[in-house]
């Protein structure tokens, strides 16, 4: 609480001058100044932020309609060897990583490989999920992936608390796919039944991953997600039993990666070489003292917490998704990564009964992703904007993946026509690295910064009145270039 105050504190202070003063008939040369105070006013509200938490290194992209418009490092990626924060610094993503997932399941979706609400038994005959009172039940993906399934996350049951799951988490064991990563609970029963309570899970997405494991597998090698040369498509020195590599969830993500052209995304292979990355670290408990955090391994859970990115890379594929859904791309369905139809009424549709955290007001959690529904959206302090995204918290790091969109009006709303409205203005997207773990408020500051956004998009002569989103779909706008 007291971190989100100081946040919201901070907050005021540093956009006082923008939100009074700066903001007020601008034109000609008049923008750029604005635009330039808008980039220090972001640069203040995000040193705060780091020296709040405490957090070593922070780094921060924020896009409008696709293109990036401010990218910034704070701090130090290795303190050790005073190695400061750029844009190209690799931070683990946590559990941004299930956003990933979800758009793995939405492609098979909309190939007909995968039904959301079949039972996983279908597709892994041997995963049989019980209740305490040792009774099988039926889990879907639907449930799996909107964490209402009853299976624990690090907790064993309901009356832990947060620091008796740390063994999980602090894992160095190596799993080499994830049905491998199944022995960790599949022996452990459901903290309820499905359907009847939500309760956030790291396991159940590594269930989701090896139900997409057991299908590729079963269609191996005449079926590939993305497609492949030929030549990668015949099993060679392939043992009888053993899973093809093509097939493993890792895999699986690195095709998405390519198909996304996320050049800087990758697994967090803890013995690779990998360019840029971030150390680790945590505040001691008695003192506050900066620490390393300890050596873990992510490969039992890249589904649910195992990648790396930057935060240009994270920005980069919430613009495609906010293409799909703003239908740019329905005419050019062999881009998109998924369907408008499966991204917003699967992905993006939420849950009842999911209710989130404070960081995001009225939200719920849809497949892989935190929403709010538009008729909760009227919370928020642009009622005419759709809110999606994820955070997360990892072994050494915190992380956020935040967008803001349009909600599809009709072309007679009532907001179209009124100058204060966000309804025409384009997609923003930010996202939040820091490489300290539970650096409360990230959520918070990332909608701090794209409500700041917001406002200059909303300043007259910054950005140009763009058509207005039907249901139907449509919709192009002008781009802007702002200099970071």
């Amino acid at each position: 609480m007291m971190h989100r105050a100081l946040i919201a504190a901070t907050w005021g202070l540093v956009t006082h001058n923008v939100n009074q003063s700066s903001i007020k008939n601008h034109n000609g040369n008049g923008c750029t100044y604005l635009l330039r105070d808008v980039v220090t006013t972001a640069d203040q509200m995000v040193e705060a932020y780091k020296d709040i938490v405490g957090a070593p290194g922070v780094s921060v992209s924020v896009s409008i309609d696709g293109n990036i418009v401010y990218c910034r490092g704070f701090g130090f990626a290795d303190v050790e060897q005073g190695v400061k924060v750029t844009p190209q610094t690799k931070f683990r993503i946590a559990s941004i990583s299930k956003s990933f997932t979800s758009l793995l399941v939405g492609r098979m979706v909309d190939q007909g490989q995968l039904n959301l609400d079949a039972d996983i038994k279908t597709y892994l005959p041997g995963f049989s999920p019980r209740t305490k009172e040792g009774n099988s039940v039926s889990i879907t993906m639907r449930q799996l992936l909107s964490h209402t399934s009853g299976i624990r996350h690090y907790h064993k049951s309901k009356d832990e608390n947060d620091d008796e799951y740390t063994g999980e988490m602090l894992s160095t064991k190596a799993c080499d796919s994830a049905l491998d990563s199944l022995a960790i609970f599949q022996n452990d029963a459901l903290l309820y039944r499905p359907g009847e309570d939500y309760l956030y899970s790291t396991h159940g997405f590594t269930v989701v991953a090896a139900v997409l494991e057991a299908i590729m597998s079963k269609n191996y090698p005449h079926y590939s997600l993305f497609e492949r040369p030929d030549r990668l498509k015949v099993p060679t020195g392939s043992g009888i039993g053993k899973m093809p590599e093509e097939v493993k969830s890792s895999s699986l993500f690195k095709e998405l990666f390519k198909f996304l052209s996320l050049q800087n995304t990758c697994l967090d292979e803890p013995y690779n070489i990998v360019p840029f990355r971030a150390r680790p670290y945590r505040r001691a408990k008695k003192n506050g003292r900066l620490e390393n955090s300890p050596c873990v391994n992510n490969s039992c859970k890249w589904s649910g917490g195992g990648l790396l990115s930057t935060t240009p890379d994270l920005v980069k594929m919430a613009s495609h998704l906010a293409d799909i859904y703003m239908g740019r791309l329905c005419d050019l369905p062999q881009l998109a990564v998924v369907s408008r139809d499966t991204l917003v009424n699967c992905l993006w549709h939420p849950n009842r009964g999911t209710i989130q955290g404070l960081w995001l007001p009225g939200g719920l959690y849809g497949l892989g992703r935190s929403t709010t529904p538009i008729d909760k959206a009227k919370d928020s302090t642009h009622s005419d904007r759709l809110y999606v995204g994820h955070t997360g918290g990892a072994i050494g790091f915190t992380s956020i993946l935040f967008m803001s969109l349009p909600i599809a009006a009709t072309s007679t709303s009532d907001e179209s026509d009124d100058p204060s409205s966000a309804s025409h203005l384009p997609p923003i997207c930010v996202a939040i690295l820091a490489n300290l773990e539970n650096a409360k408020g990230i959520g918070q500051l990332a909608i701090h910064l794209t409500e700041l956004f917001t406002a200059v998009l909303l300043t007259p002569h910054i950005w140009p009145a763009a058509p207005i989103i039907t249901a139907e779909g449509p919709l192009s706008a002008p781009p802007i270039a702002i200099a970071a």
